[in-house]
């Protein structure tokens, strides 16, 4: 996922105090959660500790050492994660009519 680069942020920042215009910021909590892997993006990760105290697994796999997890969906950390967030985000503003920046592709 592209960062906005200091000196683009210096310039929007300056341009908006100009202006005196409002700055808003948005966190979107868990949004690599919200972003599903592509059929062939295949993850396995192993299972958290304590696993099985809070879920069981199933009866042929209980017991048995180096059980791992599917994912269907990239979880933060990994670089499928913010790689699809970025062209999910970039899919919504560029639907609404927002272009990305040649400077910087970081800015809509």
């Amino acid at each position: 996922m592209p960062k906005v680069r200091p000196s683009t942020l210096h310039t929007l920042l300056s341009l908006a105090a100009q202006k005196s215009s409002v700055i808003e910021q948005a966190d979107i909590k868990n949004a690599y959660l919200n972003v599903p892997l592509k059929p062939d993006e295949v993850i396995y990760m192993r299972l958290p500790p304590l696993y099985g105290s809070y879920r069981n697994l199933p009866p042929d796999l209980e017991g048995k050492q180096g059980v791992v997890c599917k994912l269907r969906k990239a979880l933060y950390g990994t670089k499928q994660g913010a790689h699809h967030w970025y062209m999910e985000l970039k899919h919504v503003f560029q639907k609404h009519g927002f272009m990305i920046s040649q400077a910087d592709e970081a800015v809509f």
